[in-house]
């Protein structure tokens, strides 16, 4: 609570520094107002986590809370609201905009004055309670979170499900040990919080083969901070030496480490790790290699956190531990819950117990918890309700599944953690798709870049990668380049997101459940049956003024009536975020104008749209605007060059023939434009070199399009280029493929008239290239000569490609080598044998057939 209010505070008080003294003192003369506002702000701010810390004895402070965080939404609200007006007044260009512009402005001031002194008396009384409910204020310190103490037995009797794990790591412990490392061999095993990795690691410790291989044995266990002396004396002590011998300091403490692994192949399991400190992991590495232990040590290594096993090891790949079976799950619970031979005699229970099961999503212990809660406990009413309710709910103890999840979402940088709550928006079972949810973070004002040259979407890779590393993200698909594109949020993880959002994020899926509270801020709509009704406002009215998300999380059926959109869109004035995906409707009503705080509206496979209304263009803050899918869609809206915050328009049309030359101009903030199935694109016009910051450009499925532009040349900021299924296409006309001199990623598909790239083209920034289904192309292009910096190079179906002579001497960069259903190509890359080896033997990781080759550069 105490990280998202602080999340939410410190943009709205740093916008609030430039903006509103510039602002409100021109238009009020507040100076000595806002001066006090800020003091009485950062006076709450600093007392939040002492509030956080008391909320559990008190839930008076938990209300005060939630007060403060109420007051920090309507801080940001009325400072986006004058950011807008200021934004409106820059580019009012006509003369009936101009008076337009005065006298919403006059409009504006009138009630800015209102909510401004409004604000000001609630924080005033917010401060006075803090005073009331005796709150210190003290500096921000971070919030340390309780690791569990770990230790090396394990009863194999009790462990259920991991015999195939046990066995595969431990192959893999004797292959590192028999290997030619010098030093220690380091094998991390990766996880979920709950999956299992500590009980896997002293399975492995206790196996027998490893007890032959291996005649020391060490356990150590991380501690809530980092402490290379704590660890240091857990591996004596696991080495048999009693507590009272150890040595005081860390010097002496060291030396009776070496002393105890000189000369000893030694099998050492630091569990639970966490840290991320490079520095740490090395001076740790360093006492372990400078020990003079035998060769092939091994060390195990057990964390949730992906980055840390590659910073623990960077020539190992990770043991990834995945869910148990139903089948094995089934036998924990029922272990747990009954009596043995007892089910036959609940058949009903057990019934519902696997239900319970399947919830847990294969996490063990998840199933242990909900196991044990139930156990001697036979109401089924009782069992219902734990099947029906969230974990979080019923799981309250310590050492329980949430606990364990908990300290991995306390582990997180606080910057972070709103954008993990934001996660409970999603459906569950439903895909996390990597640009959506990044661009839902942007248009809550979740992500703050470290610096001014940092752009938001590298800041949202950051906080995307931070959670997939750290579990809370599964089933990562990859793209060609071996990004994750897309993913999934385990229902565990999904529960925990939820239970940190509280009713911030409602979801409303019966027409008896539509009552809110003042504190919701994101509505998912899972009820298709009120779709085609009017908008039930008078449910609603008290999150009426304050909700910034409203979501479609999966596909309805039905149509949506005009009544309930022009319903949604009058109640909810603050929304940051429409998500209407999938559903469908004609027309999208022109009230859509007044949403002045709106930044993402997705409209992606509607089948029914076929146009905008020209009142889009009024959403100054618009940030990311999806059609994606529309196939009836036809133009886009005249006044498109009005969108000056606009950062991302993916786009479908069954009737545009070009791109508008004239809306392309004002859109100097777009950095992705993906054109999707535009079946009558000719022409993407030239004004596409109006947009100077484009980073991305993916033209894909359309047909007609013959070339691309001159002016393209003039993209500048030009990062990614996909050109796919495009039939008509030729690379060869005009000057669009020259003097991309930022372009670091290529893909070329399904350009049938694809032969070379042009004489022009030169990018030494090139650094990934796919080219794929080009049956005409004979030989790599000339041009790529100059592409000394590439780095990966992907061919598929190419049936007629072969490799130049040039490629060992201009490519030397190249590090990944994948051809895929090339039978020529393939059998002249036959290691060590094929015409072309000597020309790919540089290269360090080659994949033919997916069948993956070291090369000699390896």
């Amino acid at each position: 609570m105490a990280e998202l209010a602080s999340a939410i505070a410190k943009p709205a008080l740093e916008k609030g520094a430039s903006y509103l003294i510039q602002q409100l003192e021109l238009a009020w003369n507040h100076k000595d107002r806002l001066t006090q506002l800020k003091e009485i702000y950062r006076a709450i701010s600093a007392v939040l986590q002492d509030a956080d810390q008391m909320l559990n004895r008190s839930n008076f402070q938990g209300n005060w809370l939630n007060l403060l965080k109420v007051v920090a939404y309507d801080i940001d609200d009325l400072i986006d609201e004058l950011a807008t007006d200021a934004l409106r007044k820059k580019i009012s260009r006509s003369i009936s905009e101009k008076v337009s512009y005065r006298t919403s402005h006059i409009s504006l001031r009138l009630r800015s004055s209102h909510k401004f002194e409004n604000i000001q008396k609630k924080l005033e009384q917010i401060a006075s309670f803090k005073r009331d409910f005796q709150l210190t204020e003290h500096p921000m310190q971070v919030k340390m979170f309780h690791l569990p103490e770990t230790y090396s037995f394990v009863n194999k009797a009790r462990v259920v499900g991991r015999e195939k794990a046990q066995r595969e790591v431990v192959d893999i412990v004797l292959r590192l040990s028999s290997g030619s490392s010098p030093g220690p061999s380091i094998l991390p095993i990766v996880g979920l919080g709950g999956i299992g990795k500590t009980t896997l690691a002293k399975l492995v410790l206790g196996d027998a083969q490893i007890g032959e291989q291996f005649k020391t044995k060490l356990w150590a266990c991380s501690s809530e901070k980092y402490e290379l002396k704590k660890i240091i004396e857990d591996i004596i002590k696991s080495a048999g030496t009693p507590e009272s011998e150890l040595c005081s300091g860390i010097e002496e403490l060291q030396k009776q480490l070496r002393n105890i692994l000189q000369g000893q192949r030694f099998f050492l399991v630091l569990d639970n790790m966490w840290t991320e400190d490079s520095n740490q992991w090395n001076e740790l590495k360093d006492l372990l290699e400078e020990s003079e232990a035998a060769k092939g040590s091994v060390v195990l290594v057990t964390t949730r956190n992906a980055r840390v096993a590659s910073i623990a090891s960077a020539h190992t790949k990770p043991y990834e531990l995945t869910h148990l079976s139903s089948v094995d799950c089934w036998s924990i619970f029922s272990r747990c819950a009954f009596k043995e031979g007892e089910e036959r005699t609940y058949p009903r229970l057990v019934d519902i117990g696997e239900l319970i099961v399947a919830k847990c999503g294969g996490v063990p212990l998840a199933v242990q918890t909900l196991g044990s809660l139930l156990c001697g406990e036979r109401s089924e009413i009782v069992w219902q309700n734990v099947l029906d309710d969230e974990l979080w709910k019923i799981d309250r103890k310590d050492g329980g599944i949430m606990s364990a999840l908990k300290l991995s979402y306390d582990g997180i940088p606080s910057q972070v953690k709103p954008c993990f709550q934001h996660c409970s928006t999603i459906a569950k079972g439903g895909d996390v798709e990597r640009f959506v949810i990044i661009r839902k973070w942007m248009a809550l004002g979740l992500l703050h870049p470290t610096g001014e040259v940092e752009e938001l979407e590298d800041v949202g890779n950051r906080y995307f990668d931070e959670l997939l590393s750290r579990s809370f993200f599964q089933d990562p698909e990859l793209d060609w380049e071996g990004v994750v594109w897309r993913c999934k949020i385990h229902d565990l993880v999904h529960d925990l997101a939820a239970s940190i959002a509280g009713d911030e994020q409602v979801i409303l899926n019966d027409e008896k459940q539509l009552k809110t509270t003042e504190r919701a801020r994101h509505i998912s709509w899972t009820d298709e049956k009120l779709l085609g009704k009017e908008f039930p406002k008078e449910h609603l009215l008290e999150a009426a003024s304050r909700v910034q998300s409203f979501t479609l999380p999966y596909a309805l059926e039905g149509q949506i009536s005009n009544s309930f959109l022009n319903g949604l869109i009058s109640s909810f004035k603050c929304l940051r975020i429409l998500d209407l995906r999938e559903s469908h409707f004609k027309e999208l009503p022109s009230s859509i104008g007044k949403l002045k705080h709106l930044r993402f509206l997705s409209l992606a496979w509607n089948q029914m749209i076929e146009a905008l209304p020209n009142s889009v263009c009024k959403l100054l803050n618009l940030q990311t605007l999806i059609t994606a899918g529309c196939e009836k869609f036809g133009e886009l809206p005249r006044d498109l060059d009005k969108l000056v915050s606009l950062r991302f328009l993916g786009l479908t049309s069954s009737k545009m023939t070009t791109l508008p030359q004239r809306g392309l101009q004002g859109l100097t903030a777009l950095r992705y434009l993906w054109l999707m199935d535009c079946v009558e694109l000719e022409s993407l016009s030239e004004g596409l070199g109006h947009l100077t910051a484009l980073s991305e450009l993916l033209i894909r499925n359309c047909p007609k399009l013959a070339t691309l532009p001159d002016s393209m040349k003039l993209l500048t900021s030009l990062k990614n280029l996909e050109l796919v299924d495009c039939k008509a296409l030729d690379l060869m006309q005009g000057e669009g493929m020259t003097d991309l001199r930022k372009l670091e990623s290529l893909a070329i598909s399904g350009l049938s008239k694809f032969k070379r790239l042009p004489d022009g083209f030169t990018s030494t920034s090139l650094r990934r290239l796919l080219i794929q289904s080009c049956q005409g192309l004979m030989m790599l292009p000339e041009s790529l000569k100059s592409c000394s910096n590439l780095e990966m190079l992907h061919i598929i179906n190419c049936p007629l490609l072969g490799i130049p002579q040039w490629l060992p001497s201009s490519l030397i960069s190249l590090q990944q080598l994948i051809i895929e259903d090339c039978p020529n190509l393939s059998s002249r890359c036959v290691k060590d044998k094929g015409l072309y080896w000597p020309l790919i033997s540089h290269v360090h990781l080659i994949e033919i057939d997916r069948e993956r080759i070291q090369g000699h550069g390896s």
